[in-house]
């Protein structure tokens, strides 16, 4: 379908060309009722495909044609989004998308996630080279949620939350997980001065608030006035730390399986008021078989099972690669033990033996697709993980 030249051919690099009034000076073509858009380009034109987008968070706009370009083979280099606050700032770069469909008849079907903040977008075609692009039937619209799409057997924990978009271990970054597809969430567990149960990974609370001291040394009253948002964006600001109680109760109403990421010195008698506050959570909130500990260290799991026993599963979470000796130990624990290695470590010789013991395996914190795709062949099916943009590309 060639054709001689249009409005789109001397745009520069960068510039936007909105479609929906340019169309009819690129030269339109109509074929057995098809309308088709075409137009040759060069290195690095982009061309903007008018879109709008509110501030809803994780609102998904949707971008879906029909068309053949020499660069769609990589959709991530052809199609992007680009996200703007009220200000006109950018909100970070332009985004992934994710392949909501690709078909052999050249139909294909992205998904761009809107970070909170989000006041509009730019869809852009970005022509990486390509000598002449050809599309028809665009369509650009917005869902309120993130389509989920099968992972070939592949299980992903919400790291925190929602590490890239939101502040960590505060429920408005726990409530983006189920919109962004995840089925499973990973909190800390702390607690104040006055015995509150909290979620917060450090012993501080320098590092995610406008305070500063180990989180000991306050009462739950005098945490919820600091701030625990701000310090990420200013689209948090004023957040609050929030109750494990309260993260519990979330994880059972959204139908989400919680993994509680055990303090490192409260496997012990003098913090059993602790754990046995979580089991009761755990109880409460119909989470029994819906839960799982997170542990750093095979002694302090078999201390934990003694309290919960076969009412939670169990993840021994380790920077080093586990030992045989480790292998054996899970594959003659009795309950549900998963081995998590940190992804650097992992080789095809501990998988193997894994599998061959019948230990399930998981990895963290795996942020990197060609990672985890590597890792899944290897035996791997289990992953924490801090993001979402690249997470549901098809594996075969």
């Amino acid at each position: 379908m060639k054709r001689q030249g249009s409005a789109l051919d001397n745009i520069s690099p960068g510039q936007f060309i909105d479609l929906s009034k340019s169309c009819m000076s690129c030269r339109t073509e109509t074929v057995n009722g098809t309308t088709y858009l075409s137009f040759g380009s060069a290195q690095g034109k982009i061309v903007h495909i008018a879109a709008k987008i509110s501030s809803a968070p994780f609102q998904t706009v949707v971008v879906e044609f029909n068309g053949k370009t020499s660069c769609i083979e990589k959709p991530e280099g052809f199609l992007s989004v680009e996200f703007f606050d009220a200000e006109d700032v950018r909100i970070g770069s332009a985004y992934k998308g994710r392949v909501l469909g690709v078909s052999r008849c050249g139909y294909h079907r992205y998904g761009y996630i809107a970070p909170p903040g989000t006041a509009y977008g730019k869809v852009l075609v970005v022509t990486d080279g390509a000598t002449e692009i050809t599309l028809a039937n665009v369509r650009v619209y917005c869902l309120d949620c993130v389509p989920r799409r099968g992972r070939n057997g592949m299980m992903l924990d919400a790291h925190l939350g929602m590490l890239m978009v939101a502040p960590r271990n505060v429920m408005e970054s726990f409530e983006l997980a189920p919109r962004a597809g995840f089925e499973t969430l990973i909190t800390n567990v702390n607690a104040s001065s006055d015995g509150v149960l909290v979620a917060l990974h450090n012993d501080t609370v320098d590092e995610t608030s406008n305070g500063n001291g180990s989180v000991s040394d306050f009462s739950y009253e005098e945490l919820q006035k600091l701030d625990f948002g701000g310090w990420f964006n200013g689209v948090y600001a004023d957040v609050r730390i929030p109750k494990l109680e309260a993260v519990t109760r979330f994880a059972s109403a959204s139908g989400m399986h919680l993994i509680y990421r055990m303090h490192r010195k409260w496997a012990d008698p003098d913090h059993d008021n602790y754990t046995n506050e979580i089991y009761h959570y755990i109880k409460k909130y119909g989470m029994v078989g819906k839960a799982t500990l997170k542990v750093f260290n095979d002694k302090e799991i078999d201390y934990y099972r003694e309290i919960f026993g076969k009412d939670v599963a169990y993840i021994y979470c380790t920077p080093a690669l586990p030992t045989d000796e480790q292998i054996a130990w899970a594959a003659n624990f009795d309950g549900d033990i998963t081995l998590e290695p940190k992804y650097k470590v992992v080789t095809e010789e501990f998988c193997e033996k894994c599998i061959a013991a019948g230990v399930k395996m998981s990895s963290y914190i795996v942020n990197d697709m060609a990672v985890m795709r590597k890792l899944f062949l290897m035996g791997i099916t289990r992953f924490c993980t801090d993001t979402y943009s690249d997470i549901v590309f098809p594996l075969d």
